[in-house]
């Protein structure tokens, strides 16, 4: 899937030189295990990174829709700004698939398809305000 790109962001596979900002990610929403020690939740990101990269491979070797996670990042910065999944959606008229679960800062935004197939993309974005980092 190609990167995805709105005035100010960049929506494109993860890496995994996101180790880093994912980990950190982590950290912020509290989603790391906070009874694990820093590297055992390092280690976590960096095989659900390596995951990510392989089924990026895989989905697209069986010819199957490219779900799965993407990094949200400032267009003229690069800098990372959250994750964003692809995933099924279903709706009673219509099948398609769009993003979910995006960070805080930023409004929500799909990408679907319409009943003859022809690809739509919506986006919609708030103003990013900076979130602290926890440490």
């Amino acid at each position: 899937m190609p990167t995805l790109e709105t005035e100010r962001l960049n929506i494109r596979p993860c890496a995994r030189d996101d180790l880093e900002a994912c980990h950190c990610l982590d950290l912020d929403i509290e989603w790391a295990d906070m009874t694990a020690s820093d590297s055992e939740n390092r280690g976590r990101r960096r095989k659900w990174l390596e995951w990510t990269a392989r089924n990026y491979e895989e989905l697209a070797h069986l010819q199957q829709p490219p779900y799965g996670e993407r990094v949200v990042e400032l267009k003229n910065t690069n800098q990372f700004a959250g994750l964003v999944g692809l995933v099924p959606c279903s709706n009673l008229s219509v099948n398609s698939s769009c993003f979910g679960g995006l960070a805080p800062e930023l409004a929500p935004f799909s990408a679907d398809e319409d009943s003859s197939g022809q690809s739509r993309r919506h986006f919609s974005v708030a103003a990013l305000q900076p979130r602290p980092r926890l440490r």
